[in-house]
């Protein structure tokens, strides 16, 4: 796996460094691996009709909206990236999937920790994001990544068993397919909206016969799409809108609040993921 940069190779670099320093001041970096992995991943690829100084920003970039203008994706905030990648506590050699695989960038990372003896499968539902992770893994020249077309809730059977399982985008529930493909002994890391409170990465692992947190962080994540595409509720918040109790629950339209991909709340600090 040979990392390579944009022709602006000198600005890249020093963008790169300068994040990969504020982060580690801002202690949300706190292992090698994730700082070698920070260090080494050329972000400009995976967002290519952006400036490199929007690339390098610790800010979540958004990519994509339906068709009422609601963003669906966005490369997270590299701050919330690395705080989750501590979390997973990833190791060389290490098989982990991915359930949304945005512009790639995640799975990039990932990648580089685990090594060329590891492997990353991603999936996302979106043949326009799996066609442009593809590309954008390419021209990064990363190789131990397959990006799969496919419903992230179902996981993806054919590379089982899995050391960890990470999703960056949220859900209500655990997915019962992860606990399933996941290795005894392995982690799942995922964005969990809890019913009256702010939703939470979660790091679960295997506690006998059942599954326990072992590490959690405040996070704002976009909607996992696909089978568990949940209900949600949409309360206008004018002076002419409609009671809340009077409002009605659909299936997602996207006319809801735009979600943030990956960005920190206002309350969230540097000891918890994004």
């Amino acid at each position: 796996m040979t990392l390579s940069d944009s022709a602006d190779t000198p600005a890249a670099d020093q963008l790169r460094d300068a994040l990969t320093e504020r982060l580690l001041t801002g202690k949300h970096i706190t292992s090698a691996p994730v700082e070698a992995a920070f260090r080494a991943v050329p972000r400009k690829h995976f967002l290519p009709s952006f400036p490199l100084d929007v690339a390098y920003a610790d800010n979540p970039t958004y990519t994509k909206t339906d068709g009422s203008g609601t963003q669906i994706s966005a490369a997270s905030q590299p701050t919330i990236v690395a705080i989750m990648l501590e979390q997973l506590a990833a190791q060389p050699g290490e098989r982990i999937f991915e359930a949304g695989a945005g512009t790639g960038v995640n799975a990039a990372y990932m990648a580089t920790i685990v090594g060329p003896d590891g492997h990353v499968v991603a999936v996302d539902v979106d043949d326009d994001l799996v066609d442009g992770a593809r590309k954008h893994l390419s021209d990064a020249g990363i190789t131990n990544v397959d990006v799969i077309l496919g419903d992230g809730a179902l996981g993806h059977p054919d590379g089982v068993p899995y050391d960890r399982v990470i999703a960056t985008v949220s859900t209500s529930e655990m997915p019962t397919a992860w606990l399933q493909q996941v290795k005894p002994g392995g982690r799942i890391l995922l964005p969990l909206r809890l019913r009256g409170a702010a939703s939470r990465v979660i790091a679960f692992e295997r506690d006998g016969d059942a599954w326990a947190s072992v590490d959690d962080r405040l996070a704002v994540f976009m909607p996992l799409r696909g089978s568990m595409d949940d209900e949600r509720r949409t309360v206008a918040l004018t002076s002419r809108a409609t009671s809340p109790s009077k409002s009605t629950r659909t299936r997602p339209t996207r006319s809801s609040p735009p979600r943030c991909s990956g960005s920190s709340p206002p309350s969230a600090t540097s000891a918890g993921p994004a």
